[in-house]
């Protein structure tokens, strides 16, 4: 039950004014409660472009590392791919991480490539070039057991 607060008469719960003594009333409205349709921010999502060819050259990065015989064929398939996604990234103002990390690896595994090609020139071809590391083979090392024996 509600009162008027004015001339104390019984008046209606949502009146808007006094039938009795005519004061009018203000009521405060409750908070509106969210609606279900309400339109909900949506999250801002940034789309890396050719996100496929960073993670393609992540992955001939990784392989260039782990299969010595056609690592120098992945590594720069994967070198390649790396700069044409980091190339289409940097024309959206983005970075594509995977790009850069595939970039990295496959010139590590480039880099050891090359190593071991010269190491393997340097051990196989140049000595047998000039004779150096001839006292090596087995008949001189069975001559030197042989006379610190006898």
């Amino acid at each position: 039950m509600y009162y008027c607060p004015h001339c104390h008469q019984q008046i209606a719960p949502n009146a808007a004014y006094c039938p009795f003594c005519g004061a009018m009333f203000t009521y405060a409205q409750p908070p509106m409660p969210p609606s279900f349709t309400q339109d909900v921010p949506k999250e801002e999502t940034t789309v890396v472009p050719a996100k496929g060819l960073g993670i393609a050259s992540l992955i001939f990065g990784i392989l260039s590392l782990c299969l010595p015989i056609v690592g120098a064929i992945f590594a720069l398939i994967g070198i390649i791919l790396g700069l044409v996604a980091r190339s289409k990234a940097h024309k959206a103002d983005t970075v594509n991480r995977c790009a850069s990390t595939g970039i990295i690896l496959a010139s590590i595994a480039m880099l050891l490539g090359i190593g071991i090609a010269c190491l393997f020139c340097l051990m196989t071809i140049l000595p047998s070039m000039f004779g150096a590391l001839s006292f090596y083979t087995f008949d001189s090392a069975q001559s030197v057991y042989t006379s610190l024996i006898l």
